[in-house]
């Protein structure tokens, strides 16, 4: 999948990594682009060329842009479906082979991702690979033409890469459950969330780190479980062999006011109990949450406790057996 053109730039386009990336066996696919041609500045493939896929010399067979000129978003989308459909070899996704290595994800401002919109029909999309969007979102207010949640979650790896001050809010809400496209997003495989502290953590270093990191594919019937109560960080402790992941607890726990400090409270007792979260975890949340709720905060969290218990011990013993 092309990447975003930040990190094409930053990455790609200059050593290390430019002579570490098998060019000439890396196909490069775009999740979404706006319908105008490549040349036009508003182009997300005409961007990656520019930025850095010409410059590396990534063989012109190996960029799969979407044909933006054909028609219309639906006939454009008809046609890259055809094509992805050419190279995967197959007409159905299949969960043990997945169409991608690696798919390359963002959030946008009102919480999309690729060109998957808020109430937009294209959401609820199960056959299609590839569909036509006549109305965008946000702006530009172009059309577009995007993969749809099906063909982006066929990959071993899907990683979230967001960056800067103003995507901060917006995190923390899909992060937190809320009904949006990015918190809908799913991997058959890995699914990384990479959060540049500079711009959503408070720090300066602008160094990439790992946010949260929803297991593999085996724990996804659990993961839906649990996300179905907490949201999509929800089941984040990994089998062994794993990575340890990190957190930002402002992001996973936004606290904004008491309805949240209790909501906040009682997801940070449940994930304790489950050993998602360690005590001194949890023991910040519920300092914070105590500005709002005073020292109610320790009885919301027994009550917690003893609510959800039943549950997470079936959680524990469902993640000990899968991995």
């Amino acid at each position: 999948m092309a990447p975003p053109p930040s990190l094409s730039t930053d990455c790609f386009a200059t050593n290390p990594y430019r002579s570490r990336v098998p060019w000439e066996r890396t196909h490069w696919f775009i999740g979404d682009d706006r319908f105008v041609p490549p040349e036009d500045p508003l182009s997300n493939i005409g961007m990656a060329r520019r930025l850095f896929l010409d410059s590396v010399g990534a063989p012109r067979a190996n960029v799969h842009g979407m044909p933006t000129t054909d028609g219309s978003p639906e006939i454009a989308a008809r046609h890259y479906e055809a094509e992805l459909k050419r190279f995967y070899g197959r007409d159905r996704l299949d969960p043990a082979r997945p169409l991608f290595d690696v798919v390359l994800m963002g959030v946008g401002p009102d919480g999309h991702t690729a060109s998957l919109f808020p109430r937009s029909p294209a959401l609820q999309e199960k056959e299609h690979w590839v569909v036509g969007v006549e109305e965008a979102g946000c702006e530009p207010y172009v059309p577009r033409v995007t993969l749809t949640f099906p063909a982006l979650a066929s990959t071993r790896e899907m990683l979230f890469l967001v960056s800067g001050e103003e995507k901060r809010d917006m995190l923390a809400r899909v992060l937190s459950g809320e009904d949006l496209p990015a918190h809908h997003a799913h991997s058959e495989g890995e699914l990384v969330w990479l959060v540049e502290p500079r711009g959503c953590a408070g720090g300066s270093s602008g160094n990439v780190t790992t946010l949260c990191r929803i297991p593999h594919k085996s724990f996804s019937h659990l993961q839906k479980k649990v996300s179905n109560f907490f949201g999509a960080p929800a089941l984040s402790r990994a089998p062994a062999g794993m990575a340890t992941m990190q957190f930002d607890l402002e992001l996973i726990f936004p606290i904004r006011d008491a309805a949240s400090a209790e909501l906040m409270t009682l997801k940070a007792a449940c994930l304790c109990n489950a050993g998602v979260i360690d005590a001194r975890q949890r023991k910040i949340v519920e300092q914070r949450a105590q500005r709002f709720l005073g020292q109610n905060v320790f009885q919301h969290s027994s009550a917690a406790c003893a609510r959800w218990d039943p549950f997470m011990r079936r959680a524990r013993r469902a993640m000990r057996t899968a991995a």
